[in-house]
This record gives structure tokens, C-alpha cells and sequence, in this order.
């Protein structure tokens, strides 16, 4: 009785201890977003510098670069949660199946590789098939139940690490004020004449009258290590910096548009698996599949700015048509690397860009994630 008492209490203990952790690690990362963004790049760096360097460098660099772009989204979640400005609306449960579908995106590609080198072709290309079953399960339920609209390769974006330091300076200015505005509500009528400059919050810039040129005030001017040639940002651009989460309600043709798109990978699969990996059908019927979608979306005027530019995205990958097998194979892959070759001759300092890229082309085009994913 006495051993189950002190086990209980050591884990009390334990747990009290992770959670001021806990607690002190989500504020440290709220109050140090550059600090934290420089952690996350030389995460992503690490993955490109150990590539190549030994056996099994593909694959240890895909699994550093997919934890680096998880500890990017772990922290994003951290900032939404500490600073307002960065909250959506979205249903929880909606959001839970955008970030199970930023994570899927996140490790496709170190899946497929750790596949391969486990158990070989057969294996690699059944994990290729649950992870597209999966991914396209979560696609298709946010488009019908939730209508997320047309949908992005990456659900949950990124939050830019600029944007969280103008939003976390601008919390503190506004702490700042309602203090002094509290503090001031409290003094005798000698003090409050001594602090009438409290009251009002400090002009960040201040606009010429001659010439209408606007310029920094002094008392805005942060520290000389922290100067830029940039204005302060004001209550305008900080509005910009909140999450739309808004999408657009697709008509039937757009529904269908975006379905076609979301089962592709799934048909290409299926008659990749029928008629072989150098047949034509699995090629035209992606590329037709493709098509197909981008006519039932049709124009984008009428959609916000994010679905717009997944559109345009859609419509430039139309490109890789170049690169996938059998076309690449066929066609493109002996004039591609002829012209880069003859362009690193042509200009010499440019062969340490194009080198290693020739040598890596062979290689990216094969991996299914990189060439083929939605």
C-alpha cells in the first residue's frame, strides 16, 4: 500500500514537472518566433547538406526534412493558440482533418523511400496506395461535409514567422496601453496631469507637410541592431494578418471539378497497376483526368485569393507531364539533360548548380511523391 502510494505520488510529481515544461516551452516559442524560425531552417538545411554523404542519406535526409516541416507545423499551432490574430473559425473537427492531411503531405515521401529500402518494390508501392486511399478519403469528406472548397496540397498553411512578429509586438503594444490606461484611472488629479502623455498611444510615424513624406518618429525607433529601412506596421496591416478561412462554396460542376482532381492519383494507381509502369493509359488518363478538372473548375473569378493561386498552381504543374514516365523516358529526358549540359559548358560557373542537378533529375523523377502526388 505504502510502494503504491509513493508510485502515485512520483508520478504527480513527473507529471507536474512536464507540464510546467510544457508551459514554459509555449511561451518561450510565442515570445521568440525568430529564434524558432532559425531552429526550424537549420532543421531543413541539415536535411540538405547530409544528402549524399552515405548510404542511406536519401533516406535519413527525407526523414529530417519531414521532421522539420512537423516542428514547424507543431509550432504553428502553438502561435495560433497564444496570439488571437492567427485563430480561425474553422470546426474543430474540420481542423483535425487538415492537419492530419498536412502531416500525410509532410511524410509521403520519406514513407515511400523507408518503404523501398525495407521491403523492396512491392512494399514501397503498397504504402503508395494507403497513403493515396487515406489522403483521399480526408479530401473527399472535407469537400462534401465540410465544403472546404478547392483544396490545397499542404491543408494547413504555414504561418510566416515575420507576420508573428509584428502580431506579438503588437499584443505587447496594446498590454502596454490598457495598462497605462488602468494605472492612469487610478492616480489623484495632480498625478494624472503629470501622465496625460500615457493616456495617448506614441505616434509610430509621422507624415511632412511640404512634401508629404512619411518617416519614422524617434520614439518609435527600435533598437540599432533591430533597424530597417521599413515603416512600423500599423492596425491596417496587422488586419491583413488574419487567418480567411472562408472558402468558397463550389457549384456542382466545381464539385465535380475538384473530385476528379482528388481521385486521380487513385485511377492513375489502378491502371498503373493494370496496363504497367511503361504503358501510355496511365499517363493519358491522369493528363486527361487533369484536364477534365480544370474545365469543370473554369474560371477563377469568383474565388478567393488562396483557391485562385491553387488553380494557377494546378494549371503550371501541367508541366510534369514532361518529367513522368513514359513521356520522360521517351522524349524529354535525353533533351533536357543535353541542354543543361551544353548550358554548364557554355557557362562554367553555373556547373555547380546544374551538375548536380542532371545527376539528381534521374533520381527525383523516380520518386513516385515528388512526380506524381496530388
Amino acid at each position: 500500500m505504502a510502494t503504491s502510494t509513493t508510485l502515485d505520488t512520483v508520478w504527480e510529481k513527473v507529471f507536474e514537472r512536464y507540464k510546467e515544461t510544457w508551459l514554459w516551452y509555449e511561451q518561450w516559442v510565442s515570445k521568440n518566433p525568430t529564434t524558432v524560425a532559425q531552429v526550424e531552417n537549420t532543421f531543413r538545411m541539415l536535411s540538405y547538406m547530409i544528402a549524399g554523404r552515405f548510404e542511406d542519406s536519401q533516406v535519413m535526409s527525407e526523414l529530417i526534412f519531414a521532421a522539420s516541416n512537423l516542428l514547424v507545423l507543431f509550432h504553428d499551432n502553438i502561435f495560433r493558440k497564444s496570439l488571437e490574430i492567427f485563430k480561425s473559425n474553422i470546426d474543430l473537427s474540420q481542423a483535425k482533418l487538415m492537419q492530419w492531411v498536412t502531416v500525410i503531405s509532410y511524410i509521403e515521401v520519406f514513407i515511400e523511400l523507408a518503404a523501398s529500402r525495407i521491403g523492396g518494390e512491392f512494399t514501397r508501392w503498397t504504402m503508395i496506395l494507403l497513403v493515396q486511399i487515406f489522403k483521399s478519403i480526408l479530401r473527399l469528406i472535407l469537400l462534401f461535409k465540410y465544403k472546404s472548397g478547392i483544396q490545397k496540397p499542404i491543408a494547413v498553411s504555414p504561418v510566416r514567422r515575420e507576420d508573428i512578429k509584428v502580431a506579438s509586438e503588437t499584443d505587447d503594444t496594446h498590454e502596454d496601453t490598457d495598462l497605462s490606461t488602468r494605472l492612469s484611472s487610478s492616480l489623484s488629479k495632480g498625478d494624472l496631469e503629470k501622465s496625460q502623455l500615457e493616456e495617448h498611444p506614441t505616434e509610430k510615424v509621422f507624415k511632412g507637410k511640404r512634401y508629404g513624406r512619411t518617416v519614422r518618429t524617434l520614439k518609435s525607433a527600435p533598437p540599432l541592431n533591430q533597424r530597417t529601412w521599413k515603416l512600423p506596421n500599423d492596425n491596417i496591416e496587422i488586419s491583413k494578418l488574419k487567418v480567411s478561412s472562408e472558402s468558397t462554396v463550389l457549384g456542382k460542376r466545381r464539385i465535380i471539378g475538384e473530385s476528379i482532381h482528388i481521385i486521380r492519383p487513385l485511377i492513375h494507381l489502378s491502371s498503373t497497376f493494370c496496363f504497367g509502369m511503361n504503358s501510355w493509359t496511365p499517363w493519358l488518363m491522369s493528363l486527361g483526368l487533369d484536364l477534365s478538372s480544370l474545365h469543370f473548375i473554369g474560371e477563377t473569378d469568383d474565388l478567393n485569393t488562396e483557391e485562385k493561386s491553387e488553380v494557377r498552381r494546378r494549371t503550371t504543374m501541367l508541366l510534369l507531364y514532361l518529367l513522368r514516365s513514359p513521356f520522360f523516358d521517351k522524349y524529354s529526358k535525353i533533351k533536357i539533360l543535353q541542354s543543361l549540359k551544353g548550358f554548364s559548358k557554355r557557362f562554367p560557373a553555373s556547373s555547380l548548380i546544374l551538375n548536380p542537378l542532371m545527376e539528381y533529375l534521374p533520381i527525383w523523377q523516380k520518386i513516385y511523391f515528388y512526380n506524381w502526388a496530388v
